[in-house]
């Protein structure tokens, strides 16, 4: 059985990613605007004191960043 990280996790690690990505890039540049485009298509939000995004998203983003590596 595949051990499964809770989705709080999977999201924060999904967002630490994104952010830090955010950073590399100009806001007007073509990569952040893949970066702002991803947040929008996996419905992530990131705040101070909260981090939301759809249930289902969370797999969806964990397959992405895995991808990625």
């Amino acid at each position: 059985m595949a051990y499964r990280k809770p989705a709080k996790e999977l999201i924060t690690n999904g967002l630490y990613k994104i952010e830090c990505a955010e950073k590399c890039y100009d806001e007007d540049s073509v990569e952040y605007d893949k970066i702002q485009r991803i947040r929008r298509d996996f419905g992530l939000v990131s705040t101070a004191a909260t981090t939301t995004g759809s249930e289902s998203a969370f797999e969806d983003l964990k397959e992405y960043f895995d991808g990625l590596e």
